[in-house]
């Protein structure tokens, strides 16, 4: 399994991973702004969206527990590379984290935000 391709339904910086290791380097970009260093560009944040996506239980120190009018409305994806081939994105709500959604598929860094057929539709967190 690889982590392939990470969105969201709302503004959020896709991420398409590279084969091999992949780094996450912070830079900033407003050289005028010396309040502004490498903290606070999201590298945490992303750390956690690939957790709660891997259907990591949240508990209340989470980011998203923690910033509830930030994230509630989010609905984030993760498109992963299958030993096969094959690719599987995985669909969870921070509003309803306990529901869980599957869907296959051939091809790589399709965007499902729209998408309403899948194949696996709100599990539990437990089943899923």
């Amino acid at each position: 399994m690889k982590l392939n391709y990470i969105y969201a339904n709302r503004s959020f910086k896709e991420v398409k991973f590279n084969s091999g290791l992949n780094l996450i380097l912070a830079q900033v970009t407003d050289k005028l702004d010396m309040n502004k260093d490498s903290h606070n560009l999201g590298k945490s944040t992303l750390i956690s969206v690939i957790d709660f996506l891997l259907l990591k239980t949240i508990d209340k120190s989470h980011i998203f527990k923690k910033h509830p009018d930030k994230f509630n409305e989010y609905i984030f994806f993760l498109q992963i590379e299958l030993h096969d081939g094959s690719y599987l994105t995985i669909k969870r709500s921070v509003a309803k984290q306990s529901k869980i959604s599957f869907h296959p598929t051939e091809l790589p860094y399709q965007n499902l935000v729209e998408f309403e057929d899948w194949e696996f539709n709100n599990l539990s967190l437990a089943k899923a």
